[in-house]
């Protein structure tokens, strides 16, 4: 790459989107495949733990001693949740309802994109 192509790409998304595309372009079909695949993949991790970040925050007293952290393994995603103890009632919920929502909203979501997802809380 030139100095300024360099330079142009520095200040345009556009051209960033553009070299990115050429580059896909030039990659053989099986490693493009998985290449896109890859992308999405860690594209929606983050985005579900965005999710998850957001709605856990809101529910529990102690959002700064939250740790969440998340075991990508293929298709499978992990997320594992650690907290106060005073606060796992809050996430578990009266019979566990607010768990129980929480999983099936972020497997649906895993599931749009052919992946799987769960969330586990560690004491």
């Amino acid at each position: 790459m030139t100095a300024a192509g360099l330079e142009m790409f520095v200040r345009s998304p556009a051209a960033f989107a553009a070299l990115a595309k050429e580059a896909v372009d030039r990659l053989s079909f099986k490693f493009r495949q998985k290449f896109v695949s890859i992308r999405v993949h860690s594209w929606l991790v983050f985005r579900m733990r965005e999710f998850l970040e957001f709605v856990i925050r809101q529910l529990i007293e102690y959002p700064d001693d939250m740790v969440l952290t998340e075991i990508p393994g293929g298709r499978t995603t992990i997320f594992k949740l650690q907290l106060r103890q005073s606060d796992v009632g809050r996430v578990i919920g009266r019979s566990g309802q607010t768990i129980h929502a929480i999983r099936a909203l972020l497997a649906s979501s895993a599931a749009r994109h052919g992946q799987r997802a769960t969330l586990e809380i560690v004491e």
